[in-house]
């Protein structure tokens, strides 16, 4: 899914023997950003959810085809910057997470037949990314964001939604992911200027590391086994 225009088709690759094949899913008024997959209903169904420049969020369900049905999450025509289906609440029901451009975090959550969206913070003018996991590495999960003005904030859950701020990365926070990539779990922001910028807790404070530079702006990052070695690597996508 590609950053900007006035329409984007979603497009889903499916793994055949013969190859990848490129799939269709559905094509959108407004233009689609970020993508996510996961059982947000509750249902063990997972299904492919999309975050739109009007704000909306779309959730498309395989069932033989593809169906699609939108609903509100952020303000009308407040473009939402990131996607996250997870279960944080001890509850353990997933939810959506999504950070808008407006500067807030929204969840979605599920009940009966009508998805309904909460605000969960506006700790930012504009945000532009988010994560979810144990970034203090207390098995707590917790939601957090990052934003325009390269501030990374925490989000945990109770009564009600506290905050804290994990640090100020000094460029645009692009991209977001929880990860132990290094023996212990912390928090990686890959930022506008090219580098990536590590937040680690050290049991009472956050504290920031540079892991390294890209050519260009970074604009997404995730962690993973990428080369099935079952060692966890930073993957970064940038310019240049």
């Amino acid at each position: 899914v590609r950053r900007g225009g006035n329409v984007s088709p979603l497009g889903v690759s499916a793994f055949t023997f013969t190859g990848w094949k490129l799939q269709n899913v559905t094509q959108a008024a407004a233009a689609l950003q970020p993508v996510a997959v996961g059982a947000a209903r509750g249902d063990a169904t997972s299904r492919v959810y999309a975050g739109g420049a009007d704000g909306r969020a779309y959730e498309l369900t395989h069932a033989g085809g593809w169906t699609r049905s939108d609903f509100a999450m952020a303000s009308p025509g407040s473009a939402l910057t990131g996607l996250v289906v997870a279960a944080v609440k001890t509850d353990g029901l997933a939810r959506l997470y999504a950070p808008a451009a407006n500067g807030t975090e929204y969840e979605a959550s599920f009940a009966g037949s009508v998805w309904s969206a909460a605000t969960v913070g506006s700790p930012a003018a504009s945000l532009s990314a988010a994560a979810v996991g144990s970034g203090r590495g207390d098995g707590v999960g917790r939601v957090y964001t990052g934003a325009a003005s390269g501030l990374v904030t925490e989000f945990t859950p109770g009564a009600g939604w506290t905050f804290a701020t994990v640090g100020g990365a000094g460029s645009g926070v692009n991209g977001l992911a929880v990860a132990s990539a290094r023996g212990a779990v912390a928090v990686y922001a890959a930022l506008a200027n090219g580098t990536v910028a590590e937040f680690a807790w050290s049991g009472s404070a956050w504290t920031q590391t540079s892991v390294g530079a890209a050519n260009g702006p970074a604009w997404a990052i995730a962690a993973g086994a990428g080369r099935g070695d079952g060692v966890t690597r930073l993957y970064v996508a940038a310019d240049g």
